[in-house]
């Protein structure tokens, strides 16, 4: 895939291409990532699976800390593996980008990296405020260089505030945001979701602002700078509890798997370890269908069990009976037989379940991808599908400095004798200095 001729390498018109035939829909679009961990990452993914020619921007003196993300030098006989080349962490959520290494604390380093600036449609990035100001490549220096170019910064508590210099990811966000008080089981404390999800729900957001951003410079001709706080893009998730209490001064509890307008709800135990199903009753008549399966007249017929209110209040109880029908049965029997009883039901997929899943297979969502290091591996495809201009995955995540000669020759215009000279200064290379 050659950079400098994607722009204009199109045979046949938007309406000549065959349905499923096309570029990608941001093929062209040059991004420059200098983001890390999970949030900025995931935002760049999308804009590599969807086309974009994104360059993943480290220094052998500050690899991508995902890198380390379980990584360990692992040996094979004679053969000696780069741990910090087997994260699955980083090679899942950094395929379909080129890499490049550069060191941004050198004159030199940044240097070349406001050449690239000069020829870049985004500069994405996740550090606090202060890294981009202290390398004098904030917003308004890189602007000058290209006004077209949008910026989009991803800091845990935006560009400005007392908390703007805090360093912050998905937990600490996830928690400054209000979440782990509404998360958890009513005898117990505040809980975490279990995963570092806010910063991928920070990334999605901070596309959305992105592509706005974009379609507006291609109607003024002018880019922007995009200050987008991931506290407070995962905020926007907690409007229903938030306007409750302002409304009624209500704070919600902790409630577990139970819901506040569907009962009884609940992740069931099935035949085998750790295998489990969900079930959900939404109506009276989903009620007494679940009666009717589980042979249970005794529920059915009981008053304080005719309506929502009173499930919820007996919820112990019922849970305790549905557990017991469920944990005879494997999660996909008990699955099947309940939505065949009108009662919405669903087994809970491990993750060896999810890759061999027959529903995604039949959506060609699973595929497989070789790379250097860790050889054939699975791999989500883009969750949209375009009729027209479909995701791929191209190539998968770069292996430290993968990109450097050919990146920097197209982009920054360097040549033989100023790349060596780069090499030999460390401002490039391919070999971490430090890890972790």
């Amino acid at each position: 895939m050659r950079i400098a001729d994607r722009r204009t390498d199109s045979a046949a018109s938007d309406d000549d291409r065959q349905e499923g035939a096309g570029p990608g829909a941001l093929e062209g679009l040059k991004v420059l990532d200098l983001t890390r961990f999970w949030a900025g990452p995931a935002l760049t993914e999308v804009l590599g699976n969807m086309g974009a020619d994104v360059i993943k921007i480290e220094a052998i003196q500050a690899p991508d800390w995902w890198r380390a993300g379980g990584a360990r030098l692992t040996v094979t006989g004679d053969d000696r593996t780069p741990g910090y080349e087997i994260s699955p962490l980083y090679n899942a959520v950094n395929r379909n980008k080129f890499g490049v290494t550069l060191d941004l604390t050198r004159d030199a380093g940044r240097d070349v990296f406001r050449r690239m600036v000069a020829e870049a449609d985004v500069v994405v990035e996740n550090y606090t405020p202060r890294v981009m100001e202290r390398f004098g490549l904030d917003y308004a220096n890189l602007a000058a260089i290209n006004p077209r170019m949008t910026m989009i910064s991803l800091p845990a508590y935006g560009m400005t505030g007392p908390w703007r210099d805090f360093v912050g990811f998905a937990y600490p966000t996830e928690q400054s945001a209000g979440f782990p008080p509404l998360t958890g089981y009513p005898d117990d404390g505040p809980s975490l979701w279990g995963c570092a999800g806010a910063d991928c729900i920070a990334g999605m957001i901070g596309l959305v602002g992105l592509m706005a951003a974009l379609c507006w410079t291609q109607r003024s001709g002018s880019g922007q700078h995009i200050d987008l706080s991931q506290m407070e893009a995962i905020s926007t998730f907690l409007g229903a509890p938030m306007i409750d209490y302002g409304w009624n001064g209500r704070t919600w509890a902790r409630i577990g798997n139970a819901d506040t307008l569907m009962a009884p709800q609940g992740c069931y135990p099935a035949v085998g370890s750790d295998r489990w199903v969900v079930v959900s009753v939404g109506t009276d008549e989903e009620w007494q269908a679940l009666c009717r399966l589980l042979d249970r007249n005794d529920w059915a017929e009981r008053t304080d069990l005719a309506d929502y209110h009173g499930r919820f209040e007996a919820q112990l109880e019922l849970d305790a009976g549905i557990g017991a029908w469920t944990s005879g049965r494997t999660d996909h029997e008990a699955a099947q037989q309940l939505q065949a009883a009108g009662v919405a039901a669903a087994p809970v997929l491990s993750g060896v379940d999810f890759l061999t899943d027959p529903h995604l297979a039949a959506r060609s969502f699973i595929t497989y991808v070789d790379r250097v290091h860790v050889g054939r591996q699975a791999h989500t495809e883009m969750w949209a599908k375009f009729s027209r201009t479909p995701a791929s995955i191209r190539m998968p995540a770069p292996t430290l400095g993968e990109h450097n000669e050919r990146i920097l020759r197209e982009l920054a215009g360097v040549d033989a004798a100023e790349l060596e000279a780069l090499r030999a200064e460390q401002i490039i290379g391919s070999v971490p200095t430090v890890l972790g």
